[in-house]
């Protein structure tokens, strides 16, 4: 696995660093470590910031790796972090690209999308794994959202491969459509519950097939856990996450189709904006 990690040398880029050197040690892959100054700096200034960025990085790097290290590739260059780190990554065949979490977006101070790292999530065809927690050992608990859709069985490989001695939760979320205009309360329990029976065999049907393709990959079936619930996706994998104390929550960006789009399009920037743990996010095709 080859994994690209950009650092803007603060705090949350320590803690991305930190995951994506622990995972090239788990995979026995090569990591390359980037950080863009911009380039509108006056020549002597930016040269200086080139210079620090490097030597700042290597510095980094060498307090966090431990035994098994992994081939790094370290790199200050001048740029546009929004262009480049993209570009950085790509020219890397990066398997996946490994970002921190700004905090601020905890505190509602302004969306996920609005930063650099939603910019580079929208923008990037790679997984990328977006990190909050500080690393303490390889993930193992993992809640995979599931909306039957080829990206999220996209998300599912991906998150098992990451994670493959991890306790895997697949979560389906569905909603009773237009609620507010059934009328009496008594009403709504009887679709309701007509509801269930008419879509509850189907669902448990796919989330059966989704077990056993998980099972297959290589995690034995105690570790493998479905979940169907009623509520809004964001909300209910931020609950299941919760409950289980998962280490990371894995989503598909967008869907295939009109209403899987509809429904699961947002489930990943509402997830981001206050992220319950780390966050494997994996675009659609």
């Amino acid at each position: 696995m080859k994994i690209f990690v950009a650092s803007d040398l603060t705090f949350r880029s320590e803690r991305a660093l930190s995951r994506a050197l622990e995972l090239g040690r788990q995979f026995g892959g090569e990591v390359t470590v980037a950080h863009v100054v911009d380039a509108d700096l006056a020549d002597e200034v930016r040269d200086h910031a080139l210079s620090w960025a490097e030597t700042a990085l290597k510095r980094e790097c060498q307090r966090l790796v431990g035994p098994g290290l992994p081939k790094l590739v370290v790199q200050a260059v001048a740029g546009k972090p929004r262009r480049d780190i993209i570009r950085l990554a790509h020219e890397a065949r990066a398997d996946l690209m490994v970002l921190g979490i700004h905090d601020q977006t905890r505190d509602g101070a302004y969306r996920f999308a609005d930063t650099t790292a939603g910019h580079l999530l929208k923008e990037s065809y790679l997984p990328v794994l977006l990190v909050r927690e500080a690393v303490e050992k390889p993930y193992r608990s993992v809640v995979i959202g599931v909306d039957f859709s080829v990206c999220s069985k996209r998300a599912i490989r991906r998150a098992v491969a990451l994670a493959p001695d991890a306790r895997i939760t697949l979560v389906h979320a569905f909603q009773v459509p237009f609620r507010g205009r059934f009328g009496s309360e008594e009403f709504v329990s009887e679709v309701r519950y007509n509801e269930r029976l008419e879509f509850d065999a189907a669902l448990a049907e796919e989330m059966d097939w989704l077990v056993q393709r998980v099972i297959a990959t290589g995690p034995q079936p105690g570790a493998v856990e479905k979940v169907l619930r009623e509520g809004a996706p964001g909300e209910v994998l931020r609950a299941e996450c919760a409950r289980i104390g998962a280490d990371l929550v894995a989503v598909g960006t967008h869907g295939t189709t009109g209403l899987t789009r509809a429904i699961w399009g947002s489930v990943a920037e509402d997830i981001l904006n206050v992220p319950p743990c780390d966050v494997l996010a994996v675009p659609g095709l």
